[in-house]
């Protein structure tokens, strides 16, 4: 896989999926444990569901490139570090979207947009992964959502 320059082959980018999170929950340090998803806002090919995999967008058959956008909100942390990462496939690739927060602060957001990802045939499904030197922090109830648009 692939940060790929231009637009693929087969046309422009349209908008496939974003769903959201609106119920708090906790976050233990160090778990790697992806984002839950809570509800899809739109979804035009089946591309997340809430059973059994509900931190998943999943890619599909006849897509060649994917962006992804993501905004997740933080609460009841004093964290020193916090950084959120995109995985492809369970694991965290070199062009993962890794942002640090400022020590202590209040409520802290983290935005993530990539550039195009070259998806191939081997990426199935993509995730959001917080993780942080706290011990223990927590969702916001509103605000945060998780998005894709692919090319085919």
């Amino acid at each position: 896989m692939s940060i790929m320059a231009g637009t693929p082959a087969g046309g422009g980018f349209q908008r496939a999926v974003k769903v959201v999170k609106n119920v708090a929950g906790s976050v233990a340090d160090n778990r790697n444990v992806p984002v839950p998803w809570d509800a899809e806002d739109y979804d035009n090919d089946g591309h997340w569901a809430s059973s059994p995999n509900p931190e998943r967008l999943t890619i599909g058959s006849g897509y060649d490139a994917a962006i992804l956008g993501s905004t997740v909100w933080f609460a009841n942390m004093s964290a020193t570090l916090l950084f959120t990462a995109i995985r492809i496939n369970g694991s965290i690739t070199d062009h993962s979207a890794i942002h640090n927060t400022e020590p202590n602060a209040p409520d802290p957001c983290h935005n993530m947009l990539t550039g195009p990802i070259d998806i191939g045939a081997s990426t199935d499904y993509f995730t959001v992964v917080p993780n942080s030197t706290d011990s223990s922090f927590n969702y916001t109830t509103t605000g945060n959502f998780w998005m894709m648009t692919l090319a085919s």
